[in-house]
């Protein structure tokens, strides 16, 4: 059985279920011939959509006013406002399948938990949700996406003229902890590189791809969409990034970018790296690929993200000013870049260190 009930059954299934079960017909023998599921999962699926059921030998409920059933009559209607909302991040917002995906997981997932139709929700709600989310060990910065999908949900909500008020505007994001992020030295590319050419069947393709990564910075969603007429003859390439804005980007070493261009030429029709004609490899295959690769120098999660971090530590360290390396990244707020600075800093820390530790063995 699902387990999101409401996220994944067709509501009005659902709706049919529930009338059978407070209607005169209702018989537990002629489930399986009704719905194609046995009558425990009937049972199951009316549980999660907080339908009261009867005991053993208890006679019909009669329904009233506020009875389970209206109850959840009334939270399969926040589904669906549920999915007008996302529909509307697609359409009108135009932002990524992925950030779609996980919006929807984290506003089922609040009221599943919370068991409360939308227009009754009450910042107590968002507080024990909040708390759950600690004590379950979840992550600040999860904690911190989840409200920050229901408050624009709310907001749509109003906009709609559905509530008066947003109840999630009074909360403050939690406050995530800033970790240096991980990168590679040119020096273990050189060696994935190296190994990969003795070990991997698809080494020219997968090499181009990691090297392609490593020397733009771009992310994996943006790779998988560059087609050939996107990379211009100067070496500036033409990406896609979040919400759908487009951006320049340059291609740091240019000799590699030349085998680049080699083997689009003779390998790719449409798309720079393609799983079959017309067909660009997929996120996950590009994901693989870069873990295998990872796998050769000891670093088994190595990912087109760090990739990304790598590309942005490196050009810093190389003198390319904050703003220009917010540019390439595509980074709309000069904070989000800002972290690739304390990696310099803590360089420094320890090259400072390394010094007073000579001078006092002197």
């Amino acid at each position: 059985m699902p387990k999101d009930i409401l996220q994944d059954l067709d509501l009005d299934k659902i709706q049919e279920m529930i009338d059978y079960y407070y209607s005169n017909e209702y018989d537990w023998k002629s489930v399986t011939s009704l719905f194609g599921m046995s009558h425990n999962t009937f049972l199951k699926i009316l549980k999660n959509n907080y339908i009261e059921i009867r005991q053993k030998g208890e006679g019909k409920k009669q329904i009233k006013r506020n009875s389970s059933l209206l109850k959840g009559t009334h939270l399969k209607e926040t589904s669906s406002f549920i999915e007008d909302y996302l529909t509307s991040l697609t359409s009108e917002r135009n932002l990524s399948e992925h950030t779609v995906k996980n919006y929807k997981a984290d506003l089922y997932h609040f009221f599943k938990e919370i068991k409360t139709p939308f227009d009754e929700i009450k910042p107590r709600h968002f507080r024990r949700y909040v708390n759950q989310l600690t004590e379950n060990h979840y992550s600040a910065a999860t904690r911190k996406r989840r409200l920050m999908a229901l408050r624009s949900f709310y907001k749509f909500l109003v906009t709609e003229n559905e509530i008066d008020f947003n109840p999630f505007l009074r909360f403050s994001s939690p406050k995530i902890e800033q970790r240096l992020p991980n990168f590679i030295t040119k020096k273990e590319l050189e060696i994935m590189i190296q190994k990969g050419g003795s070990a991997d069947l698809q080494y020219e393709r997968n090499r181009l791809i990691v090297e392609f990564l490593f020397n733009t910075g771009i992310r994996v969603s943006e790779l998988v969409q560059i087609r050939k007429q996107d990379i211009l003859q100067d070496g500036i390439i033409k990406v896609k990034g979040k919400g759908g804005k487009e951006r320049s980007v340059i291609y740091v070493d240019r000799s590699k970018l030349e085998e680049t261009l080699e083997y689009i030429h003779k390998n790719s029709s449409k798309f720079i790296f393609e799983s079959k004609p017309d067909s660009p490899l997929s996120i996950s295959q590009i994901q693989r690929i870069v873990k295998k690769y990872g796998e050769y120098i000891g670093k088994s999660d190595l990912s087109p993200h760090k990739l990304r971090h790598s590309f942005a530590t490196h050009m810093l360290k190389e003198g390319l000013n904050i703003r220009s390396v917010q540019n390439l990244l595509g980074h709309s707020s000069l904070n989000t870049t800002q972290i690739y600075l304390n990696i310099l800093i803590s360089d420094t820390q320890n090259e400072i260190e390394k010094i007073r530790q000579r001078n006092q063995n002197s």
